[in-house]
């Protein structure tokens, strides 16, 4: 099927993630986290904020502030800690871990985790064969693959094999669209984006930026960690969290923070990237100095919202928007148990066959350790079991193949 051929089908809105809908707003109040062992110091400080659909929200800050916290808090990916406060989505509370919740969240961490061995195609394919309603047609499949790469600049690498740290494939900026891609393709209502820019060069970081925004315009609340944008890249953001040791320094639109640090004693010096200058003066001053100067007081302490309230006078009305699709594919039943099981299964064969050194490697070293088993356990029966050594011998033996069974199912399995 030709990519834009008269022929494609026409993509249905409910499975396009760029088609604007219905967005949901995520509100957080007084949110302590801290690790479960008593006695470690507080990880995240009475943290209160909101994030709208249809903007683009950036979580900024020095290394230990928080940002990363914060994100995993609000994407349900904090519970090995301990939580304190109130999660709520259109004013309902809620708890971000719920697997219901979990199917309307795509969440990109840190660090890519793609198959080597799958192709950008491939990838987003498999997870929307596995992620989206039953009823979707594999013509719709295909279609939703091909806008997704179109939209992501991946058409002329769609073929390309992944690749990993021993094997060349993508570069760094293609994997991290790969990884976007992947998350897109269940529409989500809340994207969760960690570092989303780290290791790109400008252009490339920027072309990711774009992508955030043209995704959080569409309705999705979008949420990304961002750490020293480039001018161009914070020009994007239209709503800014500031950190700064687990508190939140500022939140407001990201083109006013440059004249409220101006009002309470910090202008920016000329020809400086107003990201920069956001992350150096709390890097510069101790915090007790800035609590003087108010920076904490006005998202922190009783001015902190209700479920109900705007945030600070900065955020604007979320009805600005007209949102047309509002369908929830969250309703519908996923893909059967046989069609998970098939797309595995041949995801497993076509990665046997394209990693042929590993698939060799590893039935190589079966063989090998078979080889001297058998060698170690060559005369073990012939003498009764009523002599201890032998009985011994007999155990040992059962019990390495029950063990060398249990190893190799587990492989297979993975």
């Amino acid at each position: 099927m030709s990519d834009n051929g008269n022929d494609a089908p026409t993509l249905r809105s409910c499975i396009d993630p760029f088609s604007p809908r219905v967005g949901q707003r995520l509100e957080w109040k007084e949110l302590n986290l801290s690790a479960k062992k008593k006695g470690n110091p507080s990880i995240l400080k009475s943290v209160s904020g909101i994030a709208k659909p249809g903007e683009l929200t950036c979580i900024m800050g020095a290394s230990g502030s928080g940002k990363t916290s914060l994100l995993q808090v609000l994407g349900g990916r904090s519970s090995q800690y301990k939580l304190e406060g109130a999660i709520y989505l259109d004013g309902t509370q809620i708890d971000p871990t719920s697997q219901i919740l979990q199917k309307k969240v795509g969440y990109i961490g840190q660090f890519d985790k793609l198959l080597a061995t799958s192709t950008p195609r491939e990838s987003i394919r498999f997870a929307a064969r596995l992620r989206l309603p039953r009823d979707t047609s594999e013509e719709q499949i295909d279609a939703l693959t091909n806008k997704i790469l179109s939209e992501l600049n991946l058409k002329e690498v769609a073929d390309n094999l992944i690749g990993n740290e021993l094997a060349k494939g993508l570069s760094g900026g293609e994997m991290r669209r790969v990884s976007l891609g992947v998350q897109l393709v269940v529409v989500p209502k809340m994207l969760f984006l960690d570092e989303i820019t780290s290791g790109l060069d400008s252009r490339n970081a920027g072309v990711v930026m774009q992508l955030c925004k043209k995704v959080a315009s569409a309705g999705t609340t979008c949420m990304v960690v961002i750490h020293q944008p480039s001018s161009n890249v914070f020009s994007m953001i239209d709503h800014l969290i500031l950190m700064d040791h687990g508190r939140i320094m500022y939140h407001g639109r990201a083109d006013r923070a440059i004249d409220r640090f101006a009002s309470k004693g910090y202008p920016m010096p000329r020809n400086y990237n107003p990201a920069d200058w956001l992350l150096q003066v709390p890097l510069d001053e101790p915090q007790q100095e800035l609590e003087k100067s108010g920076f904490f007081q006005e998202v922190d302490g009783s001015s902190r919202p209700t479920a109900s309230e705007t945030f600070t006078g900065d955020l604007e009305s979320d009805h600005s928007r007209s949102p047309v699709t509002t369908c929830d594919n969250d309703k519908k039943p996923g893909a059967s148990v046989w069609t998970q099981t098939k797309e595995q299964l041949k995801r497993d064969v076509t990665t046997m066959i394209r990693d042929k050194n590993a698939f060799l490697g590893r039935y190589i070293a079966l063989a090998v350790m078979s080889t001297l088993v058998a060698i170690s356990f060559t005369f073990v029966g012939r003498d009764s079991l009523e002599n201890q050594i032998s009985f011994s011998s007999h155990v040992g033996a059962l019990f390495l193949r029950h063990h060398r069974s249990y190893d190799n199912h587990a492989v297979g399995a993975i």
